[in-house]
């Protein structure tokens, strides 16, 4: 699947609930499979979909084995832009929990 992503896609997403140091070694694959097709990784944009959970409002998230992101605003920042050194395009959320709280 990794080769026919280097060679059609135009994003391909990785980090599925996880924390940016859980890419490096799906996004050395990708890169892996885009030199084998003769493509520049460069040109695969990547995207990524982490859990940000709100702890005050759920104090133990269940089902997260690759983290989630949490913390003050600061903290949660400083994580986004891990996310983009290692070369996300596109960072979504899956909120936990989901409700209009946590969605305003």
């Amino acid at each position: 699947m990794l080769r026919l992503a280097a060679q059609y896609a135009d994003l391909w997403n990785t980090a599925y609930l996880g924390l940016p140091q859980t890419m490096v070694e799906p996004k050395s694959r990708v890169e892996a499979a885009c030199k084998e097709v003769g493509r520049d990784p460069a040109t695969l944009q990547m995207t990524g979909l982490a859990a940000l959970a709100y702890t005050d409002l759920l104090r133990e998230p269940p089902g997260f084995e690759n983290g989630y992101l949490s913390g003050t605003s600061q903290e949660i920042t400083a994580t986004m832009t891990e996310y983009e050194r290692m070369g996300l395009s596109h960072l979504m959320f899956h909120l936990v929990p989901y409700n209009p709280t946590t969605l305003q």
